[in-house]
């Protein structure tokens, strides 16, 4: 079984409550603190005002994410666009069939598709961006003595141990709300 299987059918909601409801970002933001230690800041958006959610998308930058170009690795960020603007995001995961995204979508809630499966419903750009930690988390991620991921040399490497879940670094949640329904990066309206 692969770590990310237990979150799948997890419903979407305006008002999360990880791990049990997520929006797209809050699923983002959750899989790296749970499974890498990292801390990705809020963004405070109403998730039933879309424009808000999708001006958010905007400043990747103020969450410590930075766009990458070429092969995405597990635990990037896929910005996702139907238009000009990305609205929707999801999180690389590897699976046996290279890697796919993690997304919690309105009506659907979590669910795992591929670049092309995503691209085929209607998206029609996905950019990827990157945790500017997530390289040094990775190395001290620990499966049975070896690395799950490696970086060496500015080039990354994964790869999937037999379906099996990794171990994870970090734990415990902690929220903070200021006022309306706060979402991280964004809120789906199918």
């Amino acid at each position: 079984m692969y770590w990310f299987e237990e979150y799948i059918g997890r419903p979407w909601a305006a008002v999360p409550n990880p791990p049990h409801s997520f929006t797209c970002g809050e699923l983002g933001r959750y899989v790296l603190r749970e499974r890498l230690g990292l801390a990705v800041a809020p963004i405070y958006a109403d998730a039933a005002i879309l424009r808000q959610c999708v001006d958010n998308l905007n400043y990747p930058e103020l969450y410590s994410l930075y766009r990458i170009n070429g092969n995405p690795q597990p635990y990037d960020f896929a910005f996702l666009a139907r238009c000009k603007r990305a609205d929707h995001l999801g999180i690389a995961v590897a699976t046996s069939e290279g890697i796919q995204i993690l997304h919690c979508q309105q009506g659907a809630g979590v669910i795992l598709n591929s670049q092309a499966e995503l691209l085929g419903t209607g998206f029609r750009r996905i950019d990827w961006f990157r945790h500017k930690d997530v390289e040094k988390h990775l190395k001290s991620v620990v499966d049975g003595g070896q690395s799950h991921s490696r970086v060496d040399g500015g080039q990354s490497h994964s790869r999937v141990d037999g379906g099996h879940s990794h171990s994870r670094a970090g734990g415990g949640q902690s929220h903070s709300r200021a006022g309306g329904n706060p979402v991280l990066f964004g809120g789906e309206h199918a």
